[in-house]
């Protein structure tokens, strides 16, 4: 199983300092207006950022900011981008492969250190 749903957080957390000090992030409580935000580069909260769909060439050259801007975040690579593009046009839109992921991650984490309450 893939873990790149395991790093838009993580390169969050390199945010997380940052926003923690700031004026206007520190204090709050808004969901738009967290480290997420400057880390990958969107205005969006993560599950709205995660629906996004993104082209082929903007996932392909790590630009994985809404609309294809700039992003502290490098995105998928390895198998998961090669499966998420293969055969894609550069300008094709698809969603982004770290939706899908956290879904299945979700469903098999408790099964990872135990058995989870469904399966109990």
């Amino acid at each position: 199983m893939s873990v790149t749903s395991a790093f838009d957080p993580y390169t969050a957390s390199d945010h997380l300092p940052r926003s923690l000090f700031d004026k206007e992030t520190g204090p709050s409580y808004d969901v738009k207006h967290t480290a997420f935000q400057a880390a990958v580069g969107t205005k969006k909260p993560r599950w709205d950022w995660l629906e996004e769909k993104i082209t082929v060439k903007n996932l392909r050259d790590g630009q994985c900011g809404t609309d294809g801007g700039p992003s502290g975040y490098p995105g998928p690579f390895g198998s998961d981008l090669v499966k998420a593009v293969d055969g894609k046009s550069d300008d094709e839109l698809i969603a982004r492969p770290e939706h899908a992921t956290f879904g299945m991650a979700m469903l098999g984490g408790g099964r990872v250190t135990g058995r989870a309450h469904l399966y109990g």
